[in-house]
């Protein structure tokens, strides 16, 4: 069949991360390229849009971020790590709700092979007369299989499928939106990349519209007859590919990026969607969650009351004999005293950490209260969270009396075995509490975080006396 266009645009964006003012520069960026250009321009993103430092993303899990997408015009995207590491699989079922837009992703499926909700492997976008083949693929972290209980599928094989069954039904290009990265530092230099899958599927696929790795490939990237685009971060470039069709059929002819200037007159329609979730939101976090008999006090690196509440809140929620909680898993400030609303909580804690809850020995509990309670530790900026002070570790329900520990009013025992509720950040491996070698069996809720574990707390304590000082 003749193709009706002569041409297609495809603009797309990477790792925006919550940037709402660059998305909605972005979005009048496309819409003027739609309004002056006389053939078919398309819109993709390649993964990331969420982030739990901006406040509309954090609150709405990211779910508030693919309604802004949505009108900003995108037709397709990837699913990449910011929300799907952070909410677990569960979340992606809320996106594409909230998105007017297919989410793909091929590389992972649920534990037992079946799909994951929410998303598709592979589709068809037909452009007037040209059908566009699209697959989406993700970084496969090791937590999406140890802690998520997704399975992980070989990636080129895997395209290589797809991409010829795309083919046989008509498939004119391949395009592969990629959070895979176009090329990692170390220590994951050895990783999979999109120079790699464009080197492995030279006769497969046509154009990888990468992210991940935050590359901005000014003019694209040719790896034999694959193109491969990324455009930075942060929304401050838009990526433009033009496709044409030749002898051999539809090709990519050319790849540029734009810088995303502050000249750029924001969308008024996306200005209008972030003032109605705004008002969306204020009701529900206006609601009263508990009060609060004394200042709840913050202190990034060593014991307050803030830390102290979380430890009882994850106690609470497991029903263990011992709660423990770093710094960095809870409130950012403190409270005053008196009325506590879901918003006062859900602001200042936007931790993505889940609630975890295992069994040790005493002598483990010992071994990681010895690097926990360091306060030189605790001011430690670990890489995995981005900069953010490790916090001293928080304790309920043991207490030191002395030189010696007590668990409720019994004292700890070496060999005995305790029931502790913590989180992922305490039990994996990265704050450096627990060593690998110990080989602990923990039970997550994946798709629970830590705002979520407090509001359950105080919506069943309703009055909180807050504790200042348990350790010393």
């Amino acid at each position: 069949m003749t193709p009706m266009t002569k041409q297609i645009t495809i603009l797309h964006t990477n790792d925006i991360h919550g940037r709402l003012e660059g998305l909605t520069r972005v979005a009048t960026m496309v819409a003027e390229a739609r309004a002056t250009t006389d053939h078919p321009v398309l819109y993709f993103d390649a993964g990331d849009i969420e982030e739990t430092n901006t406040r509309l993303s954090s609150l709405t899990k990211g779910v508030a971020m693919h309604r802004l997408l949505s009108v900003a015009g995108c037709q397709a995207a990837a699913i990449g790590n910011g929300g799907l590491l952070r909410y677990s699989q569960s979340i992606l079922e809320q996106y594409a709700k909230a998105a007017s837009y297919p989410l793909f992703l091929a590389n992972l499926t649920m534990a037992d092979g079946s799909s994951i909700a929410g998303v598709q492997r592979s589709g068809m976008l037909e452009v007037n007369g040209v059908k566009l083949g699209l697959i989406g693929l993700t970084d496969p972290f090791e937590a999406y299989t140890d802690f998520f209980t997704m399975r992980e599928l070989e990636i080129v094989p895997l395209v290589k499928t797809l991409a010829t069954d795309l083919k046989s039904r008509g498939a004119d290009l391949i395009v592969v939106l990629s959070h895979v990265g176009w090329q990692h530092g170390e220590p994951h230099a050895y990783k999979f990349n999109d120079q790699k899958l464009a080197q492995a599927l030279q006769n497969e696929i046509d154009l990888i519209i990468g992210a991940h790795t935050h590359h901005l490939l000014e003019h694209g990237a040719q790896i034999g007859r694959v193109w491969v685009a990324q455009t930075g971060n942060y929304a401050e470039h838009l990526g433009r590919v033009e496709l044409e069709p030749t002898a051999q059929g539809w090709m990519v002819k050319s790849c540029s990026t734009t810088r995303v200037l502050e000249t750029v007159e924001p969308s008024k329609i996306m200005l209008e969607e972030i003032s109605q979730i705004e008002n969306e939101l204020e009701a529900w976090l206006g609601e009263q969650l508990c009060t609060l008999e004394a200042d709840l006090t913050h202190a990034p690196s060593s014991e307050c009351a803030a830390g102290n509440l979380v430890a009882d809140a994850l106690r609470d929620y497991w029903q263990t004999d011992i709660g423990m909680s770093l710094g960095l898993v809870g409130f950012s400030s403190g409270l005053k005293a008196g009325i506590v609303t879901r918003g006062a909580v859900f602001e200042r804690v936007t931790s993505a950490a889940n609630p975890a809850h295992t069994t040790m020995f005493g002598w483990q509990i010992l071994e990681m209260l010895k690097i926990g309670l360091d306060a030189e530790k605790a001011c430690d900026k670990p890489k995995h969270y981005r900069g953010a002070t490790r916090g001293m570790l928080h304790l309920s329900g043991i207490k030191r009396t002395g030189e010696n520990w007590f668990v409720g009013d019994q004292p700890l025992h070496l060999e005995q075995a305790y029931r502790v509720a913590t989180t992922d950040a305490e039990v994996n491996f990265s704050t450096s509490l627990v060593p690998k070698d110990w080989n602990l069996e923990v039970e997550y809720h994946v798709d629970v975080i830590m705002c979520e574990v407090l509001e359950k707390y105080m919506l069943k304590h309703k009055r909180i006396a807050p504790e200042h000082q348990r350790i010393w």
